[in-house]
């Protein structure tokens, strides 16, 4: 089997080490930008719509859904179960 050299890397096909420096400036530029198109997006098709959010189609109650208020957002980040995964679960706390 015939393996040729690689060719040399012209100069020109080389980044300029300051564009490769300033890559993340460019990165973070074009997201911001995709972010900001599909923002100008979303707020046309709410406006369209009279304000709030689109209805998803297809989507239904389920079954198992409740009329029970969310629970409170102090209690849910405060909460800590730790005994549950404790070694000696089943003893409880000593």
């Amino acid at each position: 089997m015939l393996i040729k050299k690689a060719p040399d890397i012209r100069s020109s096909e080389i980044t300029p080490k300051s564009v490769y420096l300033r890559r993340r400036e460019f990165i973070q530029a074009s997201a911001a930008a995709l972010v900001a198109a599909g923002m100008g997006t979303f707020a046309d098709r709410v406006a369209a719509q009279g304000g709030g959010l689109p209805k998803l189609p297809n989507v239904k109650k389920s079954p198992l859904s409740t009329t029970e208020s969310p629970s409170l957002y102090d209690h849910v980040t405060s909460y800590n179960n730790f005994y549950e995964f404790a070694p000696g679960a089943c003893d409880g706390p000593k």
